[in-house]
């Protein structure tokens, strides 16, 4: 779903992949730090 949203961005990529990489990097992160327990 979230790839889908953010293909719009493609356009000014220069390849697939990278576009690919970034998005999944950036969702990756986003889960880890979600994950994480908030400081008291």
């Amino acid at each position: 779903m979230v790839l889908a949203r953010e293909a719009a961005k493609l356009a000014g990529q220069p390849s697939l992949a990278g576009w690919l990489h970034t998005v999944s990097r950036r969702l990756a992160l986003n889960a880890r730090q979600s994950l994480q327990p908030s400081p008291p």
